[in-house]
């Protein structure tokens, strides 16, 4: 996976607590490494408040991560955007929502998602 991600960690509560810092904005790539070496994205998302939390709560729905600490919830809706129309990832059915207020649209498919 050539992207701006680090990693992949184990999704445990020790990786997490050791590698990402709380209350952090960002984006997430759940997955394995497949028998090449190479990491499958299976599921994108984001955290607009706490990622090492919202990690905390995926634990055992995936057995590795990578992330990427962000700026704003901007940033991290528009990589999020970037990821999900790139790797088109099985567990995710929809497309990424934007948050509630905002009239931000995916510059991909230019399109309004709720």
């Amino acid at each position: 996976m050539n992207t701006l991600l680090d990693g992949p960690y184990d999704l445990t509560f020790d990786s997490l607590q050791n590698e990402l810092p709380k209350s952090r904005v960002g984006v997430f790539a759940l997955g394995h490494v497949d028998a090449r070496g190479t990491f499958r994205v299976q599921r994108v998302g984001r955290d607009e408040r706490d990622l090492q939390e919202r990690l905390c709560g995926m634990i055992g729905s995936g057995t590795m991560f990578k992330y990427a600490i962000v700026s704003t919830a901007k940033e991290a809706f528009d990589l999020e955007c970037d990821l999900f129309h790139k790797f088109r990832p099985p567990s995710n059915i929809m497309h990424p929502d934007r948050p509630r207020g905002s009239e931000w649209k995916c510059h991909h498919c230019h399109q309004l998602h709720f």
